[in-house]
């Protein structure tokens, strides 16, 4: 019979120094009789001098690959060509820890995914509704175009959300996905897989992937919460900027664009983005130096 898969608060016996200034900190417990602390795992003040994010003192390690248990939560598709998904010390961010995970990718039609699987000793955690940003690091040997990353909940009727392209520089990158963007897209109490590839991808290339973690870094801004009827209101979320006034409206700005319009008179829960999920108002868009100035011919 297995064992019911749990998250488990660190233990102050085995990192008191570290819950003292993070104690909303959690990690995810391993699947199986032997489960009963974190075991090993690189300790919480490092993260947070690591990570801006992580100020908030509010975040959920998903992986941080320290244990061998970690990595029988990812896994390769096709499996062809050389490499493999594997825990390797060779290559980790070395600010948190000696471990991470290699990823070979041969081709684009490439998958590194992550879900649960019954023979699987660690667990993909699924609600994700207290959190509002996902950051992870990613080391390439290259520069590296067409970095992706995708996110499905469900299982009955599955839901997915592809982040845009991502661009990797050679060495460490940090990588930060807001979850309202997501939050549109799929349904955050019930992430069920995330997926790793390549795409375009000239020749073969080995990645390593390091601490997956969840962070609830909301802040506010301006004005009180939860704000009076009719009081305005500013909250940094993620990589977001909400606006709005108590049992009225609310705005969420995501790089410079309204993405989210919630009445929430009629709809308090916010379950319906008036949106659509599309930008709302004027869009700004870059332009390369390269174009030279138009001219206009008389007709």
């Amino acid at each position: 019979m297995r064992a019911t898969t749990f998250v488990l608060s660190i233990p102050v016996w085995t990192c008191l120094s570290a819950l003292s200034v993070a104690p909303g900190c959690n990690l995810l417990g391993p699947r199986g009789p032997s489960a009963g602390g974190p075991g090993g795992t690189p300790t919480l003040d490092r993260m947070m001098k690591t990570y801006e994010d992580l100020a908030s003192r509010k975040f959920q390690v998903l992986a941080d690959f320290e244990t061998p248990a970690q990595a029988t939560l990812f896994h390769r598709e096709p499996p062809r060509g050389g490499g493999q998904v594997e825990l390797t010390t060779r290559q980790s961010r070395r600010e948190t820890g000696v471990g991470g995970l290699r990823m070979a990718f041969t081709d684009s039609s490439q998958r590194v995914w992550a879900a649960d699987t019954p023979e699987g000793q660690w667990a993909l955690l699924r609600d994700w509704t207290p959190y509002n940003l996902l950051i992870f690091s990613v080391f390439s040997p290259r520069a590296l175009s067409g970095f992706h990353f995708s996110a499905r909940s469900g299982t009955d009727v599955p839901l997915t959300y592809a982040a845009p392209r991502i661009a990797l520089e050679p060495g460490w990158n940090l990588v930060r996905i807001d979850l309202g963007l997501l939050s549109d897209q799929i349904n955050l109490a019930d992430v069920r897989e995330l997926r790793f590839w390549c795409d375009p991808l000239e020749s073969p290339i080995e990645l390593c992937l390091d601490d997956l973690i969840l962070v609830n870094n909301a802040k506010q801004v301006f004005g009180s919460s939860p704000a009076a009827p009719g009081e305005l209101y500013v909250r940094a979320e993620g990589a977001r900027l909400v606006v709005g006034s108590g049992e009225r409206f609310e705005l969420v700005f995501s790089e410079g664009i309204i993405r989210q319009w919630f009445d929430l008179g009629s709809d308090p829960l916010k379950a319906r983005n008036l949106a659509g999920g599309f930008p709302l108002g004027p869009v700004p868009v870059a332009v390369p130096d390269s174009l030279a100035a138009v001219g206009f011919a008389e007709g």
